[in-house]
């Protein structure tokens, strides 16, 4: 980024405090949900963690638990849209600052409507996934559950491909979608102080602004705001699409390799076997070569100090930082496939259920472990 370019972005970003638009007000149909924000949150907390008891209770019991969550996963979804919008509508000082994830998604699901498509319909494809293999295995057998796996990895592949040129060339990031980033409880707390009158518009400008009494009152941590909120990082500076950089050349390669082992990795166990060797080593591999070429293209700093138009050209910022730590944890699910499933993990998993089974208090324990373990050996997307 040019020093130019900085201090533009800079100046964009230093609106005057209070001096703040708004500039969007929820629709009314909204408002129910909004205004019940908490309550929805915490009930979809209570039967998110009821899908982890299902398993077990009774038949098909797994089925009945994959579908309360795909529910769960598909109406958060719409739930987190809404959310975002609320927050949104709040006057600049009561606004969360939106994590570098949080600006990038939602940078490109608002100007781009092929990203928007695609990231959508492959948040709600990893949201229906388990679902589907469940239902294909239920209905028709093992060789239909395959056929829907390879199928659901070839969809899957196509859309991350459809995003990355959506995005002109810059790699993927995880989930797709803007997360729910906003405690509830905070955003209730937010709404009412606009309501309660703590801020007014402006007819000719249409600025918010808060009022003299809610200064007064908050007079001992006006100052301390006020300066925290000129703070400025690297990541503020950036515009939101520049959060990810293009990939070009080895990183693209890279990119493209993580994209489709998952495809390969399916296509290689119908043809060898969930428990052979070969596609396993063969996942690996691909994984492993496509993370060290990611890795091996990313400039490095000399100091965690340097900043502003200093910074070497191409330093990935912190939300690709995130993006290769997250994929760089996703190698732990190696314990849970093919061969160590087999040979090593499930194994030490039996033994500490018989351990706990006949304690007290911490006998759910061995429920659970005797609940699950059956669905990672025959489900793939409980591993994937």
């Amino acid at each position: 980024m040019t020093i130019s370019g900085a201090l533009a972005s800079c100046k964009s970003l230093s609106r005057p405090y209070p001096w703040t638009r708004l500039t969007h007000i929820a629709p009314a149909d909204e408002e129910g949900l909004v205004a019940n924000v908490q309550r929805i949150s915490s009930l979809e907390s209570t039967l998110r963690t009821l899908t982890w008891f299902l398993p077990g209770r009774f038949q098909d019991a797994e089925i009945a638990s994959e579908g309360l969550s795909s529910v769960l996963n598909l109406v958060s979804l719409y739930h987190d849209s809404i959310l975002h919008r609320a927050v949104s509508s709040l006057p600049a000082p009561l606004r969360p600052p939106p994590t570098s994830h949080t600006r990038y998604t939602r940078h490109y699901t608002l100007t781009s409507k092929p990203y928007s498509v695609l990231a959508h319909t492959l948040s709600a494809v990893q949201a229906l996934e388990l679902l589907l293999e469940m239902a294909a295995r239920k209905r028709k057998g093992t060789a239909a559950q395959e056929k829907t796996v390879v199928a659901l990895e070839a969809l899957k592949a196509l859309l991350r491909l459809g995003l990355m040129g959506a995005t002109s060339g810059r790699t993927g990031v995880q989930p797709p979608v803007a997360e729910r980033q906003v405690d509830p409880a905070l955003l209730e707390l937010n709404r009412e102080k606009t309501v309660e009158k703590e801020f007014w518009t402006g007819a000719r400008t249409g600025y918010v602004r808060p009022t003299l009494a809610s200064l007064r009152q908050g007079a001992g941590d006006s100052a301390a705001e006020y300066l925290l909120s000129r703070v400025l990082t690297i990541e503020d500076v950036k515009r939101p699409q520049d959060l990810v950089a293009k990939a070009h050349g080895v990183k693209r390669l890279a990119e493209v390799i993580w994209i489709l082992r998952p495809l390969i990795y399916v296509l290689a166990m119908r043809k060898y076997g969930k428990r052979h060797t070969l596609p396993f080593l063969l996942s690996l591999a691909l994984e492993y070569l496509a993370f060290s070429l990611r890795q091996s293209t990313d400039p490095k700093l000399g100091s965690d100090k340097a900043c502003g138009p200093m910074l070497p050209r191409g330093t990935p910022s912190e939300l690709e930082k995130d993006e290769t730590a997250k994929r760089g944890r996703a190698f732990w699910w190696y314990l849970v496939r093919g061969p160590v499933w087999e040979s090593w993990t499930k194994p030490q998993l039996e033994s500490i259920g018989r351990k706990f089974e006949d304690k007290p208090l911490v006998g759910f324990v061995s429920t659970l472990l005797n609940d699950y373990i059956p669905l990672y050996d025959e489900y793939y997307y409980y591993s994937a």
